[in-house]
């Protein structure tokens, strides 16, 4: 197992600073209004549809026009998909809580008088639902006047969950639920809208190290929900690699020595800081990486004392100098793993959620890095060899050149 579980972060950024909401290593468990039968509370549909529709079904359009109308103060819309098992267990709690809302409309004093609950079918509506970046469902979004208020609702998916949100929503617009509703065009207290709302800017760190063998595998990324089923048609799998490598983490000191090896024996992580960015739907980047374990041996692995020892003696005792010297030596030698890597933009079908995949293969072969270099002892005995011949034919020239000249006399 890794050393560490990974942690994984909620981020957003603002101003170019991250900000860390938290660690998330396991997703929160949302209550719904179920027994332990799995059964609604509040009973079935069609139970609850005999005084009327209260959640009201709208199409694209229709949800379009309101907001641009602003012909509602507060408006909370649940994208829905059919097909979405999430979806069906909310169905009769999100109709129990249409009804609730419609009853408190006409108490006296009234409550919640501006809110209108309602639902849009994004299987019907696709291309709204995309204009909407609906990536999961159900997403429960609420709207004031036109414009989204805060992040979406991921809380409890009960009556008392999604009231006290309306109230929320309320208190962060200076209202109460008491309030009988804004005039047309004026501006609520506060303000409706921010600059920038953190929520409305989510996004995911992964960080962390896991143990693999030394055998092809691969890494995938995919957006997944406790408690939401993924929009496979709006999921957008972009990214930044801020640092991907394999083996142990080279500590300061050997870093300093890996930075004198030559850069092309020195590939590391040459992912680092690189952008994925996906624009067209349905796409996410497949990347392979090609691993090739390396091997930097030092130089001499002989210490200062093999080296000091060894400018005393002669060449023919240099087998003596190091076998006296090997115990005091230290070697510099150190491993580490190359990196070369592939990517690519791979489509999926229409009904597949994108996801980023991170294929990886080991090379059979390990390459040793190595630069040679001269003992200074080997260095003078050579010199003193050079030096020597040097001498030599020096003196024999000036022998041979003294006999012919004895003869030409």
């Amino acid at each position: 197992p890794p050393p560490f579980p990974p942690p994984r972060y909620h981020v957003t950024a603002q101003e170019g600073k991250e900000i860390f909401a938290g660690r998330n290593l396991q997703q929160p468990d949302v209550l719904h209004d179920h027994d332990a039968a799995g059964e609604s509370k509040h009973g079935t549909l069609e139970d609850l549809h005999r005084d009327g529709v209260h959640a009201t079904p709208l199409e694209g359009e229709e949800l379009d026009g309101l907001l641009k109308g602003k012909e509602s103060d507060f408006l909370f819309v649940d994208f829905y998909a059919p097909w979405c098992v999430w979806c069906q267990r909310l169905e009769p709690t999100w109709e129990k809580f249409a009804a609730v809302v419609d009853a408190a409309h006409a108490a006296e004093p009234p409550t919640m008088a501006s809110t209108d609950v309602v639902k849009v079918d994004c299987e019907a509506n696709s291309k709204y639902c995309g204009t909407q970046a609906i990536a999961a469902f159900p997403t429960l979004r609420m709207f004031h006047q036109g414009k989204k208020v805060g992040g979406d609702y991921k809380g409890d998916r009960t009556i008392e969950g999604l009231t006290k949100h309306v109230t929320d929503s309320y208190a962060a617009l200076g209202m109460k639920v008491t309030d009988q509703g804004l005039k047309k065009g004026r501006k609520p207290p506060g303000g409706a809208a921010k600059a920038w709302v953190d929520d409305d800017h989510p996004g995911c760190r992964l960080t962390g190290s896991v143990w693999v063998s030394r055998v092809p595998g691969r890494i995938q990324i995919e957006a997944k929900s406790n408690f939401q089923d993924m929009n496979a048609k709006n999921t957008n799998v972009s990214h930044v690699v801020h640092h991907i490598g394999f083996g142990t983490s080279l500590n300061k000191r050997t870093m300093q020595k890996l930075n004198k090896v030559p850069e092309e024996y020195r590939t590391v992580s040459p992912m680092n800081g690189n952008v994925y960015k996906t624009d067209k739907l349905h796409t996410a980047h497949h990347h392979h990486l090609y691993v090739v374990p390396t091997k930097h041996l030092n130089p001499s692995d002989a210490s200062l004392g093999e080296r000091v020892l060894g400018t005393f003696v002669l060449a023919r005792l240099s087998n003596f100098a190091r076998a006296f010297t090997s115990p005091f030596s230290r070697s510099a030698s150190f491993n580490y793993h190359q990196l070369s890597y592939q990517s690519q933009l791979i489509e999926f079908p229409e009904d597949k959620v994108p996801a980023v995949t991170f294929a990886y293969d080991f090379s059979p072969l390990e390459v040793t890095i190595q630069k040679e270099s001269m003992p200074t002892y080997e260095f003078i005995v050579k010199m003193l060899a050079l030096i020597g011949g040097t001498y030599t034919m020096f003196s024999l020239t000036e022998r041979s050149v003294k006999a012919v000249s004895k003869k030409m006399r």
